[in-house]
């Protein structure tokens, strides 16, 4: 009876497997907080736009400039949320460079796996080719 194939990196590609699973979580995280600041982006825009927008009814001096101060402060925000977008991208392209070395890594070993397995067979096969023939022999040598 033939062996059971048995890989014996078997161990090292459950743990790439599981290294290349908390690398595409990581990605995730972070493209989940990079849409999140730009979804905030884009409520800090509408948000300046409504104020651009608004018609000033009082004319004293000491409300439009404390409208104007607002609206500095909201493009202040937008600038820095604009910045904080961008250390994310930064940090989302590290990370996706890190899934695909982990993914490559693992994709190695499974094909590596594969070929293993694939000789095993080969080798099985050619066993039990070697077996039937040998019993084809004996049989042809009790019949004559």
């Amino acid at each position: 009876m033939p062996k059971k194939f048995q890989f014996r990196l078997e161990q090292v590609l459950k743990i790439k497997s599981h290294y290349a699973n908390l690398a595409k979580d990581s990605l995730n995280q972070v493209v989940l907080l990079r849409t999140n600041k730009e979804s905030e982006i884009n409520n800090q825009e509408e948000y300046r736009t409504h104020c651009l927008a608004k018609k000033v009814i009082i004319n004293k001096a000491s409300h439009l400039q404390t409208q104007w101060n607002h609206i500095l402060h909201i493009n202040d925000t937008i600038h820095q949320l604009e910045y904080e977008k961008k250390q994310l991208l930064e940090i989302e392209n590290l990370r996706r460079r890190q899934l695909t070395a982990a993914m490559k890594e693992e994709k190695i070993l499974e094909k590596l796996k594969d070929k293993k397995k694939l000789l095993h067979e080969e080798m099985v096969r050619h066993e039990e080719t070697k077996i039937l023939d040998e019993i084809s022999h004996n049989k042809f040598l009790k019949k004559s």
